[in-house]
This record gives structure tokens, sequence and C-alpha cells, in this order.
């Protein structure tokens, strides 16, 4: 059995500070929305959809755990969501040529809810308190607009709700 060290042999135990969850905080986002667009390029905040946390040392790390259930009016339409702390987005992939999510939806039929989850580990380098929060973006349909719902079916049935979820920890560094 080998015992977890930080780097330099130094054997971590139970009261070592590094990589001790300090807090923990989340919100469960019930509510069931909608947004039109035409944009998958175009962000817009999820009303309500956030999360504050305030780190105890500059050295912290926030660990985000983000649950999301979407669908889409049409089939076959891209929509996503990414997390931004504040106003900057953190952690973006770069790979996509037309748009980057953390969060990536292609429904194969209209009405089905997907469910994606994602982990991400930030430095925000504060000790001011800080929010994460979640915005998403939608393909057209053949020019027009297509509606993303998010914690329910989508157009034809809407009979169904799901919830979401944003949960930050403190981890000290």
């Amino acid at each position: 059995l080998k015992l977890p060290s930080d780097g330099d042999g130094t054997i971590l135990t139970t009261n070592s500070a590094i990589g001790k969850v300090s807090q923990v905080v989340s919100n469960n986002f019930t509510t069931a929305v909608s947004r039109t667009t035409n944009d998958v390029t175009s962000f817009a905040d999820i009303s309500g959809f956030s999360q504050a946390i305030t780190p105890s040392a500059t050295s912290s790390k926030v660990g985000i755990l983000l649950t999301v259930n979407i669908s889409n009016q049409y089939a076959g339409r891209n929509s996503g969501v990414r997390v931004l702390r504040d106003s900057s987005t953190i952690l973006m992939p770069t790979g996509g040529t037309y748009a980057n999510f953390h969060i990536f939806s292609r429904e194969g039929a209209n009405s089905i809810i997907y469910n994606g989850s994602v982990f991400l580990l930030d430095s925000p380098n504060t000790t001011s308190t800080i929010t994460y929060k979640v915005q998403w973006a939608a393909e057209g349909y053949s020019g027009g607009n297509n509606t993303i719902y998010m914690n329910k079916r989508g157009y034809s049935s809407q009979d169904y709700g799901v919830a979401s979820s944003i949960t930050l920890w403190e981890i000290a560094a």
C-alpha cells in the first residue's frame, strides 16, 4: 500500500491541510427554463443558475461539478453550456472551429432530455467572493430559431421535469 504524498516524498496524513476540502456549496437548479435563439456562438446567462464561493486562501483550488439536463425543440441541432467565473470563461476547450462548450448536446430526436456532467478544477487566486455561473447557446433550424430547454422535455412534450446542479468545492492547496 502506497500512501499519498505531496510530490516531494512527504507522506500526507489526515491532518494535512494540502488537498483538504475546506467547504462545499451547491445550487440544485430545479426551475424549468427555455431560450429561443439561432446562434450557437451567442451565449446567455441562465438566470438563477449560479453559485458563489469565498475561498479562504489565494492558493485554494475550486472544484466545479456541473450537471445539466437540456433538450432542443428540433432534432439534430447543436446546443450546449459553459461555466464562467464571474465574467471570465474558465478552462475552455479550443478544439472546435465554430463553437466550444463544457457540455455539448446534439439530440437525435426532439423531446429527448440530454443529461451531461463535467468536473472542472479552477485556480481563482483570490479570497474575494466569486460566482460561477452557467451560460447556454443553441443552433437555429433551417435559418430560423430553435428553442433550448433546461430541466424539462422540449417542444412536443413538456410533461417531464428534471433538475440540474452546480456544486463547488474549495480545496486547500
